[in-house]
This record gives structure tokens, C-alpha cells and sequence, in this order.
């Protein structure tokens, strides 16, 4: 059946989301790791070289090849066929914890100089 109209989508997917939620919970309970996949992730996606120049320096753990257009998902080129999706925040938290960790070590790695 089509769905046409803004009443009929909230119908189909009433209770969707308290679903899935419990869908999760179930699943954490024997499980540890949890993926979301999409054939579509891929559809707004950007070569980082397709950037706009005067964007801020890009912070990233992963070394992405594509970022999506809203700036929220990147993705890593990994063998020759697939990629690795994550979002952008991730990334950046990752990249940023990491620089902290070196920073804070520092000190200690040039006493004695």
C-alpha cells in the first residue's frame, strides 16, 4: 500500500520508534555491539577533497576520504569495496581525546632534558 499523506505515514509508523527501542534492549542483553547499516548512507556523501575551502581544519581519528554533505557522517575507504561509517562527532571526540592524552603526557617525556 502507497503512503500519500502525512496521516497515513504517522499511522504506519506509530509505535515504531518504542519498538525498535525495545528491539535494543532485548538484543543488549545478549549482545555487546550494536551496527546500523543503510544502503543509503553512501548518497550524500562527499570526497573530503570536495571540502569548501575556508571550511575549519578537519580533526580526525579515523583519516576519512568522504564526509556527507551535512557535515555529520565520514566514512573511511577500507579495501577496495567497502567503507567505514562514522559520525563526524565520534571522530572529532576520538581525535581530540587522543591529542589531550599525548599533550598531558608530555611533561613527563622530556624530564631529563
Amino acid at each position: 500500500k502507497k503512503i500519500t499523506s502525512i496521516e497515513q505515514k504517522n499511522q504506519y509508523f506509530k509505535g515504531f520508534l518504542n519498538d525498535y527501542k525495545q528491539e535494543i534492549l532485548e538484543a543488549s542483553k545478549s549482545h555487546d555491539i550494536f551496527i546500523i547499516t543503510s544502503e543509503h548512507f553512501h548518497s550524500r556523501l562527499e570526497k573530503k577533497e570536495q571540502v569548501k575551502e575556508g571550511d575549519p581544519p578537519l580533526v580526525s581519528a579515523f583519516s576519512f576520504d568522504y564526509e556527507r554533505n551535512d557535515k555529520l557522517m565520514r566514512a573511511r575507504k577500507v579495501g577496495s569495496s567497502q567503507l567505514l561509517f562514522f559520525s563526524s562527532q565520534f571522530d572529532v571526540f576520538l581525535a581530540e581525546g587522543y591529542r589531550q592524552s599525548q599533550m598531558d603526557a608530555l611533561p613527563q617525556s622530556i624530564k631529563g632534558f
